[in-house]
């Protein structure tokens, strides 16, 4: 159990997808930002589950430029 009170084994990585916009060259310093973009829930017939987007976007710290973005979905189950 993590410091969110969180099990690992409640947590299903569902889907991940990237988008470049800029070629990194080795060396580059990025800076990055994670929003939670939007929560829903299910309930079925064991748990309920709540499936969780965030959004990453990725910033070259030289000149501020966004060189790539990143949406993943993980789904959390409720423990019975």
């Amino acid at each position: 159990v993590n410091r969110f009170g969180v099990e690992l084994k409640q947590i299903l990585h569902a889907e991940q997808e990237y988008e470049i916009f800029a070629t990194l060259l080795p060396g580059e310093e990025i800076s990055y930002v994670t929003e939670l973009s939007s929560v829903a829930e299910k309930r079925g017939k064991g748990a309920t589950l709540a499936f969780l987007a965030f959004e990453t976007d990725f910033v070259r710290v030289a000149d501020g430029a966004k060189v790539a973005s990143a949406r993943s979905t993980m789904v959390y189950r409720e423990l019975a």
